[in-house]
């Protein structure tokens, strides 16, 4: 049961409430009395409650001090032995006091925010609602549904966003400027090293973080599983999983190279990270003790200056996130518009573009994107803000523009001739095939004057001439739309994306191609003039927002770029399978095993040794900070400490230790991490490979792509960080008791039942925010897609005078979103409440206890022990966060795992029955009553085949479409294992042997000529079994030699995905060629002329005829006319042999192949 919100937070109230200020928003100009402000309304209702967050985030920022100051005065207590017992006491319950009222403080403020944020997104939720059903047709004709819906969904959530984290505007300053004060008033001058070295350790982050940026892979490997899953069929029947597993681990091997890279990057990070308090804490009494030799370093001093810089580094840790690394495009709160008396056309554009990078701009029709192209270079109004574009720039504009020059001309635009970069140029833009065809060549006069070329051309000639500029930016707007889908993947391939020739450089590309957006860096999605979200593909399709909206829009209009036509499909599963697998993973528990599974992937060694260094790191630390409050404890001596640089150098050393085992643990975790990620990489690899054929069939291409893309990433690289994380929070945890246990060992009566207090809460907690997260998600839909339906029926809604009715609905399904989110804060606020309980319990019985034990303690233990207990509250909360991270993230390797131990088809070789070199023989084929299923619950397609075929016969394989023909193929090939019966090939059971021993020794023609992305070489020859004249021979026999030699990389001319490169001709007889090369005793023609023109086809049977005269040939036949010299006809009808005797003998039975002869004009 999910209980409804506070009453006066409910929609139908909360927009009563503002009811009278929305509607100076929705009334008919004429009506108004002055230009209405959104701002206006929304401050006059909300501020009181905008006043009341800043209230009580000022007064938890005031707070947040009293905790130092109160430690000062509890050592100064313990110091003073002659001072009476209750101010101890005093100062216990004021520290008590003082932190709990912090803790309700402080979630006071988060839930203030968060309801306010809350209420803010129904009040416009309610106004665009209202305005939607009064707005004229002309007026919403402006706009599109999909924009009108993301003012809903979009901006009313900015609006949520901006109540929670507005106030820290103001609240990081103050808090500096406060705890650089009193830091001041401590230690005085000497302070300034500690910030000095907090802030430079500012900069040396974000440079590592640049770099880390550049150490980014942009491989292959994706690409490349996504061509062997949609062809996966083809590898199967040629047995070329192995050399296709080896060419995926390759590229997978150099991008590990960059992990490593990435790895060392991260553990400087991770050393400057950790050993920042320590560095901070050294410098800062290094300067102390060494400028003047009367300073002495006291407790009070020491840990109470500890404890301000502990609260001094969130505020400055900020930093990194306003310092951003450079970008070759940065874009600043700019607004834009045509002219300086027009509105903006362009609102609070905020972005940054790195170097190198390849950006997507999308939107609907009228968004934006080519406006933000021209504001880019700066052919629109600035009005405010900041836009810097490093380098030289070119353009393609949407709509191309023509010198009256000759083609040549019109690409080299000016610049120097460089024959080789020029030849490149146009072959990438696929100019080649026009410049052929034109009169004179690329010396051909285009333009108003010259040859009118086509749309496409043009736009092909305006792309080859900003790729031949060599620019630093390109600026694409939408030149995909001009070409046809082949072509368009083409140029995408060859030019602007991850493998094209201007991969290294600055691209933003607008387009409406959705095939291309997985391959984009980032996406910008625009909406009404603004950027509604941006992010990665897979980020942005996770929030189902604007981006869905867009692709569910496009998909279907979309060309299919692909062979095999599937992808798209792919698009909209994934579409949903994360919307709703998601929430169904979210719901079941992360098996502890897959803990042990991930520890055996790193390695026991490297686990067991990060374990240890990970103790080291905290000893270590411990030990500097007990030894701080030795060194403290020292006795002052004529005004001065004895030891200081004895004091300071062990302090110093037992740092560098501490920098030593972090770097250590870093180095092993991030390592470990690789090699967990490589194994459980090729694990699923190999299985998947290992599948059959049925598991393919079943499983949506997106699912598979996305277990080697997003889950190998994350155990690639989030589970390593999360680790260090959880494991640093661990250990901080288990340090600060440890600390305040050596203060006063009575403290041990109370951690036990506070830790399970603790852990109680949290397990708690985190089943029911996963149920509460899943039902603010399912509840949120209804809201949207209400709106949708009113939107587009508002007409008829307003005849029937039904507005009511319909507000009053939408009211409803707004507050039941509300139900369900409503609980998640309260939910958040309760966790936070009392794991922060349990923190300022433990500083309630550490400084109790010191106050009892006060005779025997020193003011040093003193201070270590509540300065630690003081920061626990921290390190619990962070605690959760990463143990919450790491279950999330640990579903990475179930989900791997699973894919890793499904079914497996049939070995690939056995050993022990493994045919002899030279089988088969003769080619000699029996089948035995042979019968074939799909799937075990499914009837049997093929039934009681008996047929032998003779070695070096040609059998013809004739039936109506759904016959059986294609499945005696896959039979023969153990695609599908047999149901009954067997299939004999020279007195061998093939059920019996491996299958690449199987398959190795029997060659297909598909019907669909299959080519992969490589050299034509690799296409013909995967292994490098053959010599190049062998290939070479191959492709004479082929008819592809002249052709082959004409190419200026001959076998090396690289194939694109899908062999789109060539002509469907040309691929049919590179599978020619491959079965040429491969020559075996059975060859086996799946319709293999079917899609072919007929002189190819002509071509492909008279080479069959003579290349493979002492071979067995089956054919499945399309055209009749090829088959009608073959010694037998097989019929099949129904799954069954209907009719068998030789072409002349069925043409006199006038039986099914009569007729089917007939129908082809052949009888």
């Amino acid at each position: 049961m999910v209980y409804s919100p506070q009453k006066q937070i409910q929609s139908s109230n909360s927009n009563g409430e503002v009811a009278e200020e929305v509607e100076a928003l929705i009334i008919k100009p004429s009506q108004r009395t002055a230009e209405p402000s959104l701002f206006k309304v929304l401050y006059k209702t909300f501020g009181p409650y905008f006043l009341m967050s800043f209230l009580f985030k000022a007064s938890h920022d005031l707070m947040m001090f009293s905790g130092p100051e109160i430690l000062k005065l509890l050592i100064n207590f313990v110091n003073d032995k002659d001072a009476p017992d209750w101010q101890g006491y005093l100062y216990t319950g004021l520290l008590f006091a003082c932190a709990c009222l912090q803790t309700l403080i402080l979630h006071q403020y988060f839930h203030i925010c968060f309801v306010t944020g809350m209420r803010l997104k129904t009040a416009v939720v309610g106004a665009v609602y209202r305005k939607a059903l009064v707005i004229t047709n002309s007026a919403r004709k402006t706009s599109t549904v999909g924009e009108i819906v993301n003012l809903m969904s979009v901006d009313a959530q900015r609006f949520m966003d901006l109540a929670t984290y507005i106030n820290m505007i103001w609240s990081a300053p103050l808090q500096v400027i406060l705890a650089l004060y009193l830091l001041w008033q401590n230690l005085g001058p000497s302070v300034l090293a500690g910030v000095a070295v907090m802030i430079l350790l500012v900069p040396v982050n974000a440079v590592i973080a640049m770099k880390t940026k550049t150490y980014q892979s942009k491989d292959n490997r994706i690409k490349l599983m996504n061509e062997i899953l949609n062809g996966i069929k083809v590898l199967k029947l040629y047995a070329w999983e192995l050399a296709f597993k080896e060419k995926v681990l390759g590229i997978r091997q150099e991008e590990l190279k960059v992990l490593k890279k990435s790895a060392y990057l991260a553990a400087v990070s991770t050393f400057t990270w950790v050993c920042a308090p320590f560095l901070v804490a050294l410098s800062t009494f290094a300067v102390y003790v060494l400028v003047d030799k009367n300073n002495v370093l006291d407790a009070q001093k020491a840990f109470v200056s500890l404890a301000l810089f502990n609260i001094l580094r969130f505020p400055l840790n900020i930093l990194p996130m306003v310092i951003s690394t450079e970008g070759s495009i940065i874009v600043k709160h700019a607004t834009f518009s045509w002219s300086r008396n027009d509105p903006p056309s362009l609102n609070d554009m905020n972005f940054t573009i790195p170097e190198g990078a390849l950006i997507a701009i999308v939107g609907q029709v009228g968004c934006g994107k080519s406006s933000l192209l021209s504001a880019l270079l700066g052919e629109m109004d600035k009005k405010e803000g900041y836009v810097a574009v490093k380098g030289t720039v070119a353009y393609v504009p949407q709509q191309a523009w023509i010198q009256n020059a000759t083609l040549k001309d019109n690409i080299i635009f000016g610049r120097e001739i460089k024959e080789s970069q020029y030849k490149r140029v146009v072959e990438a833009c696929a100019l080649l095939p026009d410049i052929e065809i034109l009169p004179t060549g690329d010396r051909t006069e285009i333009g108003e004057k010259g040859v009118n070329l086509s749309g496409g051309q043009k736009q092909r000639v305006s792309l080859a001439r900003a790729v031949y500029c060599d620019t630093d930016v390109y600026l694409f707007d939408d030149p995909l739309s001009a070409v046809d889908a082949h072509v368009g993947k083409h140029i995408f391939d060859k030019v602007i994306g991850p493998k094209g020739i201007l991969k290294n450089k600055t691209r933003v590309l607008v387009t409406h191609g959705v095939s291309y957006l997985p391959l984009m860096d980032t996406i910008i999605v625009m909406t009404d003039g603004k950027i509604s979200e941006m992010g990665s593909y897979q980020e942005l399709l996770k929030q189902d927002g604007a981006f869905a909206e867009f692709l569910r829009t496009y998909a279907n209009a979309d060309q299919e770029v692909e062979s095999t036509g599937n992808r798209y499909v792919d698009f909209i599963i994934l579409l949903v399978m994360f919307k709703y697998i998601g929430v169904l993973v979210l719901l079941l528990p992360v098996k502890a095993a897959m803990y042990w599974e991930y520890m055996k992937a790193i390695g026991l060694f490297i686990s067991f040794l990060s374990i240890f260094l990970f103790i080291c790191n905290h000893v270590a630390s411990l030990a500097s900070n007990y030894w701080l409050s030795l060194w403290t404890d020292d006795p002052v001596i004529n005004g001065t400490q004895q030891h200081t640089n004895v004091r300071l150098g062990v302090y110093g050393a037992l740092g560098i230790s501490q920098g030593i085992a972090v770097f250590g643990y870093s180095m092993a975790v991030s390592i470990g991490g690789i090699f967990a990620s490589r194994l459980l990489h090729v694990d699923l690899l190999h299985n998947v490979l290992r599948s059959p054929m049925s598991f393919f069939e079943r499983t949506p291409s997106g699912n598979l792509v996305n277990r080697f893309s997003k889950e190998i990433d994350t155990i690639d690289s989030m589970i390593p960080q999360i680790i260090k994380m959880f494991m640093g929070s661990t250990f901080n945890v288990i340090g600060a008791c440890i600390i305040i246990l050596l203060a006063t060992p009575i403290v041990a009566i109370v951690i036990p039942p506070l830790g399970l207090a603790y852990f109680f809460v949290q397990r708690f907690y985190v089943a029911t925010s996963r149920q509460l997260k899943r039902l603010e998600s399912v509840s949120r839909s209804p809201v949207y897609s209400h709106f949708n339906e009113t939107l587009l029926g508002v007409s008829v809604i307003r005849a029937f005078e039904e507005q009511k009715r319909f507000i009053h609905q939408s009211d409803l399904k707004v507050d039941e979103n509300q139900k369900a989110y409503y609980p998640s804060i309260v939910a958040n606020r309760w966790l936070a409440v009392r794991l922060e309980c349990v923190g300022n319990c433990i500083v309630f019985f550490a400084a109790l206890f010191a106050v009892i034990a006060r005779k025997s303690l020193s003011p040093g233990l003193v201070g270590l022990s509540v300065s630690y207990s003081l920061q626990i509250t921290t390190y619990l909360n962070w605690l959760v966060r990463m143990s919450s991270e790491l279950e999330t993230n640990i579903v990475a390797v179930e989900r791997v795992k699973e894919y890793s131990e499904m079914e497996k088809e049939a070995p690939w070789s056995i050993e022990q029955t493994a045919p002899p070199n030279n089988w088969p023989p003769e080619g000699k084929v029996e089948f035995r009553g042979y019968g074939l299923r799909y799937r075990e619950d499914l009837d049997l397609v093929l039934k009681n085949i008996n047929v032998s075929i003779n070695g070096g016969e040609k059998v013809g394989i004739v039936g109506r479409t759904g016959a059986g023909k294609s499945s005696l193929t896959l039979g023969l090939f153990r695609i599908n294992e047999s149901a009954a019966g067997e299939i004999i090939i020279d007195g061998v059971n093939i059920a019996k042997i491996g299958l690449h021993d199987l398959r190795f020794k029997i060659t297909i023609i598909p019907q669909d000529p299959v080519l992969f992305s490589g050299s034509l070489r690799m296409n013909l020859d995967p292994f490098d079994k053959y010599s190049d004249e062998e290939v070479w021979t191959s492709l004479e026999l082929a008819h592809l030699k002249n052709f082959v030699s004409s190419l200026p990389d001959k076998l090396n001319h690289e194939c694109s995905e899908g062999g789109e490169n060539l002509s469907v001709g040309q691929r049919q007889l590179v599978c020619l060629a491959r079965a040429l090369l491969r020559k075996t005793k059975i060859l086996v023609l799946d319709e293999a002329t079917a899609a072919v023109d007929l002189e190819t086809d002509d071509l492909i049977q008279s080479t069959i005829r003579t290349q493979f005269e002492d071979c067995t040939v089956l054919t499945i036949a399309h055209r009749l006319n090829t088959i009608m010299d073959y010694e037998r006809i097989l019929v099949l009808d129904k799954g069954k042999i209907v009719e068998c005797d030789s072409p002349a003998n069925l043409l006199q039975k006038k039986g099914i192949f009569y007729s089917m002869a007939k129908d082809s004009g052949l009888a």
